[in-house]
């Protein structure tokens, strides 16, 4: 008998950890998706640099488009060519 995965997961889960880490998911080499406090500190047309709390992060790519901005977080499309992550916000 199959278990419901998603049920598992959220079970899994602490509740703790979803209200206080960011949330990071890529699509392919083409979408970036980020959830939680954060600020675009540069925007270049090569690497766009963004700060968390804990972390700096560096999406480097080209053809950049924002698709939203907000306090939850943002969402970033065009060829992302690697990510990297800095401790320290």
């Amino acid at each position: 008998m199959k278990k419901n995965r998603f049920k598992l997961l959220k079970d899994s889960v602490s509740p703790a950890l979803i209200l206080t880490e960011p949330y990071i998911e890529i699509l392919g080499s083409k979408e970036f998706v980020f959830t939680g406090k954060t600020e675009i500190t540069e925007v270049g047309e090569t690497v766009l640099k963004i700060k968390s709390n804990e972390h700096r992060i560096f999406v480097f790519g080209k053809n950049f488009e924002l698709n939203y901005y907000t306090f939850e977080g943002i969402k970033i499309s065009g060829i992302i060519e690697r990510i990297e992550f800095e401790k320290g916000g």
